[in-house]
């Protein structure tokens, strides 16, 4: 049969608001649009984990799409360089010459482009291929005095509004120490709200990691992987250009012609992630990074 030129249809904004008890982490705990502090301190915390880590919403946050594909099987073996069988479909590849797209998640925006369809038969798997550089704009007001980053970067101040570190920064950073490039307190509301560009060149706070194995807010076994400018697997932080999300569907989809629509869908609602902790009496904004994405992929 005939591969179908369609118009693929990226939707950014998930229609139905995430389950928080779905997600890894906790959402934060809010009093109307304002951050509970006097509630942090029951965040659930994995074993392991010292500090109190949550998701919230941000304004927007900006990313840029390289590939999109549609898998009969798991890639990451081919990804790896394990295997030399491609076994995906793009509806978008950077490295064929397609153009990358640039894209504001944001809670209403969307966008589409042409594509060809993919062939009719049987698809387990998805996956998108992102630069690993997201611009994030936010700012979070909380109901009692936090401590957060100066506008400098290198102390704390007593703040009723946080928001991200206006700087580039990454998952190094954090590695190395330096958490007051992360956040910034304020006495109240800015009218321009910061915008961090914060860079996964690991997936670990602690040190380098190139894998991360999830589940994700649907129950979906979902593995983040750190490449290179040639797609291989990142060997340390300096290798890392790109962040492949591999998504396995519950149950194999069947793409037959009566198959009219696709959707890669994203959304903004937790994709800020605080990492609070407890000095004293204060709680500290310690962190702020990229949190969940909402990777999705739908068929109708």
């Amino acid at each position: 049969m005939n591969k179908k030129f369609v118009l693929f249809i990226f939707l950014l904004a998930v229609l139905n608001p995430f389950n928080a008890s779905s997600t890894a982490w906790d959402t934060c705990p809010m009093d109307g649009t304002k951050i509970d502090v006097s509630e942090l301190i029951n965040i659930n915390r994995p074993a392991g984990i010292a500090s109190y880590v949550c998701n919230a919403p941000v304004a927007t946050f900006d990313m840029e799409i390289k590939q999109m594909a549609l898998c009969t099987a798991d890639p990451t073996n081919y990804i790896n360089g394990i295997s030399s069988v491609d076994p995906c479909f793009y509806l978008l590849n950077h490295r064929t010459g397609d153009s990358v797209i640039n894209v504001g998640i944001t809670p209403a925006a969307s966008a589409s482009f042409p594509t060809t369809f993919p062939p009719t038969g049987t698809y387990s798997h998805s996956y998108a291929l992102l630069n690993n550089t997201f611009s994030i704009t936010a700012e979070y007001e909380t109901n009692a005095t936090v401590l957060a980053a100066n506008e400098a970067g290198n102390g704390w101040i007593a703040s009723s509004f946080v928001g991200p570190g206006n700087r580039s920064v990454s998952m190094r950073n954090m590695a190395l120490g330096s958490w007051q490039l992360f956040t910034e307190g304020f006495q109240s509301s800015q009218s321009s709200k910061n915008t961090m560009l914060f860079s996964y060149d690991s997936l670990s706070t602690s040190n380098f990691l190139n894998t991360l194995t999830t589940t994700n807010s649907r129950g979906n076994l979902e593995i983040l992987t750190l490449v290179d400018s040639s797609g291989n697997l990142a060997a340390d932080y300096s290798d890392v250009s790109d962040m492949l999300f591999i998504e396995t569907f519950p149950s194999p989809i069947e793409i037959t012609d009566k198959t009219t629509e696709l959707r890669y869908m994203y959304s903004q609602r937790l994709a800020g992630r605080f990492i609070w902790t407890k000095s004293g009496a204060s709680w500290v904004s310690l962190g702020f990074h990229l949190g969940n994405i909402g990777f999705k992929t739908e068929f109708n």
